[in-house]
């Protein structure tokens, strides 16, 4: 449909309201929707309902089509007369004017493109109208693109070559943040184990300050005596033989006090369990005699550790192993 077209139709649609039809009834005829009908009927009450709109325009045409001409737009020459939109579109309509926008100057064009984009573009050539491609300079990078009229007065989005530098920066800047912060990370692992080995170091010192020779086998040890535990057992039981030794020298001792004539005078009898000892509780191992549980001893009745004499009034015999389990008690 050309502009003549639908400026007809838009008369008729008019003159149909004014007759009285209704916005259902005029879309039926035209195969128009409701509300397009109730904006070109709306555009009209606002054109007509304002006295003295169409007189300030009729007496001011000439002036109206030197601005029009001079590349004003619309709203710029409804400002100028201090009326509507609406009455200076509807006046254009009703006279057969043709509204010349600025978008229709390449001039024009290269400002509006400079303003929109608040002075980062600059319109370089290739306008013709709203939906074709122009050549602009970016300011801030100097790169030349190509964008329409359209996307750079609605909704530019910037240049494309200042988005690839500054997604480039960010990356740079990304990359910087990561790598300081594994050597951050790195820094804090050599500190551990800077501090791990300072540690090792500390405990390996301290435990050769401890080592010392083990007084029983000559091992070097850094446990606080001996080197084991059969080394600590074999010192005890040498220690305690030494001390019962030297309780026997500087005690009454009776240098005739012998098992054999213990056991003829106590008749074999274990003074501690009742039970007969047994002369042949023995067995050779390499050449030792070694004597088992129920093998005859002497057991001294108060012992020497508390002060007792080795004297026939104070020993009796006893089974080894019962000896043993009496102790110093």
């Amino acid at each position: 449909m050309t502009r003549e077209e639908k400026r007809q139709r838009r008369e008729q649609i008019i003159k149909d309201y004014q007759d009285g039809k209704t916005a259902r009834e005029i879309s039926e005829v035209y195969n128009i929707t409701q509300n397009y009908v109730y904006v070109i009927c709306k555009d009209y009450s606002n054109a007509i309902n304002h006295k003295g709109y169409a007189d300030i325009l009729r007496q001011n045409n000439k002036l109206i089509l030197k601005m029009r001409d001079a590349g004003k737009t619309v709203k710029e020459i409804a400002d100028f007369f201090n009326v509507s939109i609406f009455a200076v579109k509807y006046y254009f309509e009703t006279n057969g004017i043709k509204s010349r926008e600025y978008r229709n100057t390449e001039a024009e064009a290269a400002r509006r493109i400079f303003e929109k984009t608040n002075g980062q573009f600059e319109y370089v050539s290739g306008y013709t109208n709203k939906d074709a491609p122009v050549l602009v300079r970016c300011k801030v990078c100097g790169e030349t693109f190509e964008r329409t009229y359209h996307h750079l007065t609605t909704h530019c989005y910037g240049c494309p070559n200042c988005k690839a530098l500054a997604k480039k920066q960010r990356e740079k800047e990304k990359e910087i943040e990561a790598k300081r912060k594994r050597l951050e990370k790195e820094q804090l692992r050599i500190e551990r184990e800077k501090v791990r080995a300072e540690k090792e170091a500390a405990r390996e010192r301290a435990r050769l300050e401890r080592l010392h020779f083990c007084p029983v086998c000559g091992t070097e040890t850094d446990r606080p005596k001996y080197c084991s535990d059969q080394c600590m057992k074999k010192a005890n039981n040498t220690n305690g033989e030494l001390r019962r030794r030297n309780l026997i020298k500087t005690a009454t001792v009776d240098k005739d006090i012998t098992v054999d004539g213990l056991f003829r005078r106590d008749n074999g009898v274990c003074a501690i369990c009742g039970r007969r000892c047994n002369w042949e509780d023995y067995t050779i191992r390499e050449g030792v005699k070694v004597c088992g549980d129920w093998y005859p001893s002497i057991d001294h009745i108060k012992p020497l550790a508390r002060g007792g004499l080795h004297s026939w009034d104070n020993i009796q015999l006893a089974h080894r192993r019962c000896n043993s389990q009496k102790g110093v008690r």
